[in-house]
């Protein structure tokens, strides 16, 4: 590996290792309900299950030794762990339910225990926890196509083996991950306000939704920095996490030829807590996105979908308010198909995914992916189809994800299946006779 500083070679490290993981893990769940009717309107509902996991987690580190093997054990990169999860809940829900409003209000109670053993050390580690799970839900229809929905849901968040496990990762020498067997467990409150209102006769519709949730002991990251680079990070608890999102969108006209509209509107933000070097910090973040599509179609002859959006994201962090990041996405896509003679169709769709470049990274974040394919009907009554596909036409199918934390943005690219061409046979046939 080779390390730089402002552009220039700073220093060089070589590790020859090779690193033996063993994970097994088995899930053993059961569920039963009972349902008792109390009236004609008002019901009462029973629940209980049971839940356990039993997970082996082995990564053992070796170096290369003289004889050229690997058989030099490296404990500090290595660890042997033994994790078991239980959960017994019970639930109890009573609906009430008339022709315009419904209501379920009811509880339940989890009781979670973790058992852990460091196999390496022999030190064992039990955890129990006793959680209320509440529930509760209305919804009151104004007229038919019309009903407004309020939901309320709250919920345990258990660590994972591979946050809990006491092992330095060093598989990335910049990142390094440290598990923490001290982490307890979360409890997220969940809230979502649903709307929708569809007039068939106007064939108009407006859908939307919003929601809210907090969480008390979410597990978040405690990152230490030091003067090459080296990020050393684990995972710890914090309070305060909160986010919303928000979706509508709106829709007029049915049918062919007519135009069909749609607009949409997507927002969300938040607020995630960690730690860097020690200080506290605090994300502050917000998306937004509008789009608006057009849609035509002439039945069995062609039709166009256009639908561009635009998009603008922000992220403010505590330790540093002089470095706020913000940058614009847009793109959108299209959908195209032309019915042409000789029982042939040709349709073809191309996706827009531009985003504005940052000054910290000087790759291209653009991707922009076209298909298109050409079908015929073949075979009695037009059983069959071939088609010729030519998927990833400009060769750009790439995965990109860019995330902004604190003091530091990462832009991750990982391949995806990329450009290939296809003869495709398709055929549909039906042994029930008739028609």
């Amino acid at each position: 590996n080779q390390f730089y500083r402002n552009g220039i070679l700073d220093s060089t490290a070589s590790a020859s290792q090779q690193k033996i993981n063993n994970n097994h893990s088995e899930t053993l769940g059961a569920k039963v309900t009972f349902a008792e009717p109390l009236s004609d309107k008002v019901s009462l509902v029973m629940e209980y299950s049971y839940n356990q996991n039993n997970a082996v987690s082995k990564r053992n580190t070796y170096e290369e030794a003289s004889n050229g093997k690997y058989e030099t054990y490296v404990p500090q990169f290595s660890n042997n762990f033994d994790f078991v999860a239980q959960s017994h809940t019970g639930t109890l829900i009573s609906r009430y339910a008339t022709k315009k409003l419904q209501v379920s209000l009811g509880s339940g109670v989890s009781s979670v225990q973790l058992n852990l053993l460091n196999l390496d050390n022999a030190s064992k580690r039990d955890y129990n926890f006793l959680n209320l799970t509440p529930q509760s839900s209305v919804a009151y229809t104004i007229k038919p196509n019309n009903t407004v929905r309020l939901n309320y849901r709250g919920g345990t968040l258990q660590p994972n083996i591979e946050q809990l496990q006491p092992l330095r990762n060093n598989i990335d020498p910049l990142n390094i991950v440290l598990g923490n067997p001290e982490l307890d467990v979360g409890f997220r409150h969940n809230v979502n306000l649903s709307y929708n209102n569809y007039k068939l006769l106007k064939q108009t519709g407006i859908w939307a939704s919003l929601n809210y949730n907090t969480t008390t002991n979410a597990i978040a990251n405690r990152t230490t920095i030091d003067s090459r680079g080296v990020r050393t990070t684990m995972p710890v608890n914090v309070d305060g996490n909160k986010g919303w999102n928000f979706w509508g969108e709106w829709n007029k006209g049915e049918g062919s030829k007519k135009l069909i509209h749609t607009a949409m509107l997507e927002l969300s933000g938040g607020i995630n807590n960690n730690f860097i070097n020690a200080f506290s910090n605090r994300t502050t973040y917000a998306n937004y996105s509008i789009g608006y599509g057009l849609r035509y179609e002439v039945e069995e002859k062609w039709s166009l979908h256009i639908r561009p959006r635009i998009g603008y994201s922000q992220s403010l962090s505590s330790l540093n308010k002089a470095a706020k990041t913000s940058f614009l996405t847009y793109g959108g896509e299209s959908q195209g198909r032309l019915k042409l003679p000789g029982n042939f169709e040709l349709v073809s769709d191309i996706e827009l995914n531009l985003q504005q470049k940052l000054s910290a990274f000087n790759a291209n974040p653009n991707i922009i992916l076209w298909n298109a394919e050409l079908r015929k009907t073949v075979f009695k009554n037009k059983s069959g189809i071939i088609s010729l596909l030519a998927r990833d036409i400009l060769d750009q199918n790439r995965g990109f994800n860019r995330v902004i934390n604190s003091n530091f943005i990462t832009e991750d690219r990982f391949q995806r299946i990329g450009q290939y061409v296809m003869l495709k046979l398709e055929w549909s046939f039906n042994k029930m006779g008739g028609e």
